[in-house]
């Protein structure tokens, strides 16, 4: 919601242009990659290991190509010992978000002429599945028979890490743009997202779909 809510809402969308909205995301993104891994690029050449460095110079190239999550996710498990000791092992979410910002405004833009309720049913259409293959690719092992279905998928889907996984949790959000209004004060919708935005980080190994009623608050 916070990604897209200013660019895609009804009444920016009709003057949004494409390139112009890539071009000022990649000058968003573009600086802080460059101050995070290029000192670390140029440190880790005397005090990494030569596999290691390899592979923080190698994430720093496929974030640059906007699929840092798709290296990171076949360099290893995210608790392997190794994918935990690269220092760039997190620019995987950079990845993911460059994705991200060329499809949804995209998206959007294919849709913009269509009825609202359209526009809604095609992208719940799309969640649901994305939460689908989700759900199957986490889980899926645990169901009878399920395996040799489940494997080849977790070699093209990461569950974690690809945007078809987690698709879904922006596609989500896009749907509440049209109706999200903002408080002049903060009410007891803004304290209770506080909460689970807060929950999740001592409860729950992950918590991102327990956040989304914080769209609606203004701290």
């Amino acid at each position: 919601y916070l990604l897209f809510s200013r660019d895609l809402s009804p009444a920016r969308l009709p003057e949004l242009r494409y390139g112009a909205y890539l071009l000022r995301k990649i000058w968003r993104l573009g600086p802080p990659v460059l101050v995070v891994g290029c000192p670390l690029a140029l440190a880790g050449a005397w005090l990494l290991q030569p596999d290691l460095y390899e592979m923080l110079v190698q994430t720093l190239g496929y974030c640059a190509l906007g699929l840092s999550n798709e290296y990171v996710a076949r360099s290893g498990d995210y608790f392997n010992p190794a994918t935990q000791d690269n220092p760039l092992m997190h620019f995987w979410y950079v990845g993911l978000t460059v994705q991200l910002y060329i499809l949804i405004p995209l998206l959007a833009l294919v849709m913009r002429r269509l009825n609202v309720w359209i526009r809604h049913a095609v992208l719940g259409c799309v969640g649901i599945c994305s939460l689908a293959l989700s759900v199957f690719l986490q889980y899926g092992e645990d169901w009878p028979g399920m395996l040799p279905y489940v494997t080849p998928l977790l070699d093209i889907f990461p569950p974690y890490y690809s945007l078809f996984t987690r698709l879904w949790e922006p596609l989500l959000a896009m749907l509440l743009v049209p109706w999200c209004t903002l408080p002049k004060r903060p009410g007891w919708p803004a304290w209770a997202g506080m909460l689970l935005v807060l929950i999740p980080m001592y409860g729950l190994e992950t918590g991102s779909a327990c956040v989304y009623p914080v769209s609606y608050s203004r701290f």
